[in-house]
């Protein structure tokens, strides 16, 4: 069957007709775009059984989700997380199991922290966790998320945006310690942080 040999798939507008389609066995990427109708049983579930050792790309971008399925945390070759504009509030501890993950992209979901098992993440380069929230300004405010202690053993960060500062100016010692790091963003940053 040809389904089988399918590498990427690429999933627009609507989920309906996904299930009848079982059988992914070479899947490596899957990504959603504007999905907005997917059903109460997620067809992501079905999409991943048999292929949890394989996928490497999960873009879940804008898809309805308020909470992952159980079946990412076995994905245990994923690189690539986005979970941009979903409704997803709470990471799990089970984020730790995903140890060959280089990106995790939750830009505009409703995500305030991490929990310590993200520290797992030794191959992370890429955190992205913020939203923006605009005002009757012409600016918007800028929210990220409350980071775990210990930030600084993420060895092969390049991009954090956007970490909170915390009332002990911990963080601020944390992200010295990320010596590949190229673009950092702070919110909640106090005038007694920039006094050396």
């Amino acid at each position: 069957q040809w389904l089988e040999r399918i590498r990427r798939l690429s999933i627009h507008k609507t989920c309906r007709n996904v299930e009848k389609s079982k059988r992914f066995s070479h899947l490596r990427s899957l990504f959603t775009f504007g999905v907005a109708d997917m059903p109460s049983k997620l067809p992501i579930s079905t999409l991943l059984t048999g292929v949890p050792r394989l996928l490497k790309v999960l873009d879940l971008q804008g898809a309805p989700l308020e909470s992952l399925p159980n079946e990412i945390f076995e994905l245990y070759l994923l690189r690539y997380l986005s979970l941009r504009g979903t409704m997803v509030k709470k990471i799990p501890s089970s984020i730790g199991r995903l140890v060959n993950l280089e990106t995790l992209d939750l830009k505009h979901a409703n995500v305030t922290e991490l929990p310590v098992e993200i520290l797992k993440l030794q191959e992370l380069r890429h955190l992205l966790v913020y939203r923006y929230v605009k005002r009757s300004s012409p600016f918007h405010s800028t929210y990220g998320f409350k980071p775990p202690l210990g930030m600084g053993d993420l060895p092969s960060l390049q991009k954090l945006c956007f970490v909170e500062a915390n009332q002990s100016g911990d963080i601020l010692n944390e992200v010295g310690k990320l010596t590949q790091l190229r673009k950092l963003g702070i919110t909640k940053l106090r005038r007694e942080d920039g006094v050396a």
